[in-house]
């Protein structure tokens, strides 16, 4: 598992997660299309999950700490900051 935190852009594998911090969407580059994203709070609860993170609108989220587990061949979690 990798954690990382405050950077803009964050490469995976193949899969290039951003903006971090996020405001409204989470936006990748070079999905592999099989990755499954699992989006969760501080407390554990499951917010999105799901193969089509991109189209999803978090704007009504809480600012906070999120994690973005990003399953394919292998499992990596990423902290990401909304705000």
């Amino acid at each position: 598992n990798q954690s990382t935190t405050g950077v803009s852009e964050i490469t995976m594998l193949s899969t290039t997660i951003y903006p971090n911090p996020f405001t409204s969407t989470i936006n990748l580059k070079n999905k592999n299309g099989y990755e499954i994203f699992e989006l969760t709070n501080c407390c554990g609860q499951i917010i999105y999950s799901g193969k089509n993170i991109e189209r999803e609108d978090f704007s009504s989220l809480a600012n906070g700490i999120y994690f973005l587990k990003v399953i394919g061949k292998t499992a990596s979690v990423i902290t990401l900051l909304k705000e």
